[in-house]
């Protein structure tokens, strides 16, 4: 697990870019005196060759905010109000749409099968 010190941040980033299809930051990691800012840790795997899907978890959620981590290069902004389904439902539909329907621009349409709700997903051809 990461997030136990500042020094933790360049541990994720590797293990990201090393083993990671989804990453996910609190936008402000507070440790003591110092804080690192999880845009800027999704910037640097973006700029490293990170091809996931880049989210923000964080209270701070108004559009304001999301366009902010939008322009920081972040596909997701979870709130921290989500429950847990909400979450899954959320980071499942941005992976599909952002990551997933580039590398498979050919799928015109299909089905996302979960143990709890089917929802169609329609597809533009690329």
């Amino acid at each position: 697990a990461f997030g136990a010190a500042a020094e933790d941040a360049a541990a994720f980033v590797a293990a990201a870019l090393r083993d990671g299809d989804i990453a996910i930051c609190d936008q402000n990691l507070e440790f003591g005196s110092t804080t690192v800012y999880g845009t800027e840790l999704l910037k640097e795997l973006k700029i490293r060759g990170f091809t996931g899907l880049l989210c923000i978890h964080s209270a701070n959620d108004s559009v304001q905010d999301q366009a902010k981590y939008g322009a920081a290069g972040v596909h997701l902004t979870i709130g921290k109000g989500s429950t847990r389904s909400e979450l899954l439902h959320s980071i499942k539909r941005a992976y599909w749409d952002t990551i997933l329907a580039s590398r498979i621009p050919h799928i015109e349409s299909c089905q996302i099968l979960a143990a709890h709700d089917v929802e169609s997903v329609s597809i533009g051809s690329a």
